[in-house]
């Protein structure tokens, strides 16, 4: 969860799942590590690589190695280290999957500063365990040598490389080597509408299924009319407008939006396929408002009117995963006859139930859950914002002790009472204190819906 001072690309981005990770793990409620946690990282070189060879005597500790980059580059040191622990417990949970595969596009290649701030990245990820593989399309010999150059250039930093033609990659064996050697997969194009680069792409992605698919060019992403970075595109939801005859995007821009959306339907709805420039790797990862343009696919929502048009396992099985306590047996039969709308996902990664009572004027929300593969996808953002839409007042509690929901909810809310020692009740949109008065006797003395106290009070994800 984030707390009111965050921005709002945080939590698009960052799963809960890994905010109470951190959380556990001596960083504070609302995904802000603690100023006194000093988490133990592997030694990070402070220097350019392209500028000076570094003594054995400058390598400095893993926590100030890490501290000092992320002051120097990302400038924003509390979302570094909070995206680094993020990175990290992904990694330490998916040993079958890759961190990232890079696409590099020629004209990167092509310029030496470049170059020498992708080596300063690569280095960076390869020495944290961040498994990377990279991508060359090389459309000439010139490129060739670019390539020989950065795989020079990262062996000076103490990362081996190993250049490996398209077609001749081993999936399997890329991901089993990346923790000792680079693997730098080289596509030659034969003409300007060579596809081969984007058919080893679609390949890594199904088969090494990366956190994160990054487009390197020299630009900083996709542009809206007003020459402004678009930071997100949700599929397919935005696709028609970005590649349609009356698009803005220029017939570049759009073949990239075409060739990202055939990535990810290859790719788990946690990942993402990012555009952006070489020169900004690192800020496009580790701070919370990016770089570049991310593209992530978003499943449909659907609203329904009664409990009986969804599947009530999945809806159980989901709640209980989210609020991470069991749903008492009983809960349908004591809601059906209050249940105003249901919102569900196409894949029952999110939902939300909203009650009608008898006496209380105000729409009660009772329930809202994300899956944890979906958090972090942006689903939540749909779903919040489609509630907001067809309901004008609402109103909704949380338990006391669920300091994230609780940081999120005071985002997104008119206002809030602390009924007593278990419950801090939610509202918008209220135009009498009358009403206020209502709702806040109702939500305190609800019974309680699991059957473990104490109860969570909410596991949305925050938009």
């Amino acid at each position: 969860m984030s707390c009111p001072s965050c921005s709002l690309r945080l939590c698009r981005r960052l799963p809960l799942l890994v905010q109470r990770t951190v959380a556990a793990s001596g960083f504070v409620h609302g995904g802000h590590p603690s100023l006194s946690s000093q988490p133990q990282f592997r030694q990070v070189r402070l220097q350019d690589p392209m500028t000076t060879e570094p003594k054995p005597q400058e390598e400095i500790t893993r926590a100030m190695g890490l501290r000092k980059f992320v002051e120097n580059i990302t400038r924003k040191p509390k979302e570094a280290r909070l995206w680094f622990k993020y990175f990290k417990i992904f990694s330490a949970k998916s040993p079958r999957r890759a961190f990232s595969v890079m696409q590099v596009s020629p004209e990167v290649l092509s310029d030496a500063s470049s170059v020498r701030k992708l080596t300063w990245s690569t280095t960076f990820l390869f020495e944290n365990n961040l498994t990377s593989v990279l991508v060359c399309q090389l459309a000439n010999d010139r490129d060739f040598q670019n390539v020989q150059l950065l795989q020079s250039l990262l062996y000076k930093r103490g990362v081996p490389s190993r250049l490996i033609l398209g077609n001749e990659h081993n999936p399997a064996e890329l991901l089993s080597s990346s923790h000792s050697t680079l693997p730098i997969v080289c596509c030659p194009m034969l003409g300007p509408t060579d596809t081969s680069a984007q058919k080893t792409m679609v390949h890594l992605c199904s088969t090494l299924r990366p956190l994160k698919v990054m487009l390197l060019s020299q630009k900083a992403g996709l542009k809206d009319v007003n020459g402004k970075v678009i930071s997100d595109v949700y599929l397919p939801t935005d696709l028609d407008e970005l590649v349609s005859s009356n698009s803005h995007l220029s017939s570049e821009d759009q073949a990239k939006v075409l060739r990202s959306t055939e990535l990810i339907k290859h790719l788990s709805c946690e990942s993402s396929v990012i555009l952006t420039s070489a020169d900004t790797v690192i800020e496009e990862l580790f701070t919370h408002h990016g770089s570049g343009t991310m593209i992530r696919q978003i499943e449909k929502i659907f609203r329904y009117s009664s409990l009986d048009s969804v599947k009530k396992p999945s809806m159980v099985t989901l709640i209980n995963e989210s609020f991470q306590k069991k749903l008492r047996s009983n809960y349908f039969e004591r809601v059906q006859g209050h249940v105003e709308s249901v919102y569900v996902s196409e894949n029952y990664n999110a939902a939300a139930v909203i009650l009608r009572l008898p006496n209380v004027s105000v729409p009660y929300l009772d329930k809202i859950a994300v899956s944890e593969i979906a958090q972090g996808t942006g689903i939540s953002v749909m779903l919040w914002n489609q509630i907001v839409k067809d309901y004008p007042q609402l109103f909704w509690r949380s338990n006391v002790t669920n300091r994230a929901a609780i940081a999120w909810y005071n985002t997104v809310s008119q206002g809030s009472w602390k009924a007593d020692q278990n419950w801090t009740i939610f509202w918008y949109g209220l135009q009498t204190s009358r009403q206020l008065a209502e709702l806040i006797d109702y939500a305190a003395s609800k019974e309680r819906d699991f059957e473990e106290t104490p109860e969570s009070g909410g596991a949305a994800e925050p938009p």
